[in-house]
C-alpha cells in the first residue's frame, strides 16, 4: 500500500460537510493509517477483483481502497453520507456508491452480475457484526475472501480453538465454513474517531467449498451447535435435551462415537458435523 499518498483526515470531511456519527448505530470512524495498511494488505492481492466495501461512512477507507482495485461497490446504509461519498468519488467511474443495508443486501446477485467470486472488506458494527457474518457465510459461494474488523473480543471467539474459554458456537458456525486467520490481533480505541469502548481486531475468512454441511442442514446443524453451548457446564447429552429427544441423542451419540459426557467446547468442527448428522437420521 502506498502510504505516501495524502489522504483526508475523516475529522476534516465531517467539518466540510457539517456530518457527525452517530452514537445510535455505533458509528466510529478509523484514523490509523497501519490499520488501513492492514486492511486493504490483506483485501487487495489482485487489482482486476470485485471488492464491495461494507460501511463505506465517510469514505475513508473507500479511498484507499479505491486506488488499489478496479472495481469498487461501496454499500453505506446512513443516507446523510451518501451525497458525500458521491461527491468525494464522483470523478473515479470504477468506484460505485450506494445506500444500502449489508443485512439484506444480495452478495450472490452481484457475484452473479460480476461474473466471479467477490472480495468483500468492512469495518463492521459491532452491534450487528455477527448477523452480517452470518448472512455472508449463508451466501459463502459469492465470495473468496472476506477481510473484517471486529471487536476484540469477538475476533478471538471466531478464531478459538476447541477446549478454550473462547471456542463457543460461533467459532464453530464460522469455522465450518471458512478458514479463519487473525489479520491484527489487537487495535486500540485510539485508532478511531470517536474512541469506542473496546479494542478491535481485523480477521480474514475464506470459504471452505468442500463444506460438509450442505445448505439445506445449515438451519439443522445450527441448532445442533447452539443446543451444544446453550449451558455450558452441562455435559454434551444433557444440553442437547434442550432441543433434541433423548433417546434420538444417545443413538447419534453412539453412532458419532462421541462420548455424551464430555462437554460441547470439547468437540472438534469434525466432531460437530458428525453428531449434526447423526441427529438427522
Amino acid at each position: 500500500m502506498n502510504t505516501t499518498t495524502h489522504y483526508p483526515d475523516v475529522r476534516t470531511v465531517m467539518k466540510r460537510y457539517g456530518l457527525s456519527t452517530k452514537a445510535s448505530w455505533g458509528q466510529c470512524f478509523l484514523i490509523a493509517e497501519s490499520v488501513f495498511a492492514a486492511l486493504v494488505n490483506a483485501t487487495v492481492l489482485d487489482n482486476s477483483d470485485k471488492v464491495i466495501e461494507i460501511g463505506a461512512g465517510a469514505g475513508s477507507l473507500t479511498m484507499r481502497l479505491a486506488d488499489h482495485t478496479q472495481s469498487l461497490l461501496a454499500i453505506e446504509r446512513d443516507r446523510e453520507w451518501i451525497p458525500v461519498l458521491n461527491d468525494l468519488f464522483n470523478d473515479q467511474s470504477h468506484v460505485e456508491i450506494i445506500e444500502g443495508n449489508a443485512l439484506t443486501f444480495d452478495y450472490n446477485a452481484e457475484a452473479q452480475k460480476h461474473g466471479s467470486p467477490l472480495i468483500i472488506c468492512g469495518n463492521l458494527p459491532y452491534q450487528i457484526a455477527g448477523p452480517i457474518l452470518m448472512l455472508l457465510f449463508s451466501q459463502r459461494q459469492a465470495w473468496k475472501r472476506l477481510v473484517v474488523m471486529v471487536q476484540h473480543e469477538m475476533a478471538h471467539r471466531l478464531v478459538a480453538h476447541p477446549s478454550t474459554k473462547a471456542y463457543g458456537a460461533l467459532s464453530v458456525l464460522t469455522q465450518t465454513y471458512a478458514k479463519t486467520s487473525m489479520v491484527m490481533s489487537r487495535i486500540s480505541p485510539g485508532a478511531f474517531v470517536p474512541q469506542p469502548k473496546v479494542d478491535s481486531s481485523i480477521v480474514m475468512f475464506e470459504p471452505l467449498h468442500d463444506c460438509a454441511i450442505s445448505s439445506i442442514q445449515e438451519d439443522h446443524f445450527r441448532n445442533v451447535v447452539m443446543a451444544s453451548f446453550a449451558q455450558r457446564r452441562k455435559t454434551l447429552r444433557n444440553s442437547l435435551q434442550s432441543a433434541f429427544d433423548r433417546h434420538a441423542i444417545d443413538h447419534a451419540l453412539d453412532r458419532s462415537s462421541i462420548d455424551g459426557s464430555r462437554r460441547g467446547e470439547t468437540l472438534s468442527i469434525e466432531e460437530f458435523v458428525s453428531l449434526s448428522q447423526a441427529l438427522r437420521r
